[in-house]
């Protein structure tokens, strides 16, 4: 679903490390590796075993690609994949400026 007729922009299949820090009530909480497995100016798609929740704020930081750590919600979150990683689809509350 890289380039489904809803996005507002196109995603670009990349390989990154990502560090995901999940908001628990309003403040940061937990942190999960994950793996971009997509990127555009208005969203990324992960896989991580994390168990994120649809609506759920999380902050996003990569080594490269991202230009600083992003906010970003969770839109959605598939089932887990054989081994024990979650798909899941993010949306940027702020547009990236450029993507890799």
């Amino acid at each position: 679903m890289l380039n489904s007729p809803e996005r507002r922009s196109t995603r670009k299949p990349v390989a990154l490390a990502l560090l995901i820090v999940m908001d628990t009530e309003g403040e940061q909480g937990d942190e999960a590796v994950a793996e971009a497995l997509d990127l555009s100016e208005h969203g990324i798609g992960i896989s991580s075993p994390a168990h994120l929740k649809t609506g759920q704020l999380v902050d996003i930081r990569a080594n490269e690609g991202l230009g600083g750590p992003v906010r970003a919600r969770v839109v959605w979150v598939g089932e887990p994949e054989s081994d024990k990683q979650y798909p899941a689809g993010l949306e940027f509350l702020s547009p990236l400026k450029a993507t890799t």
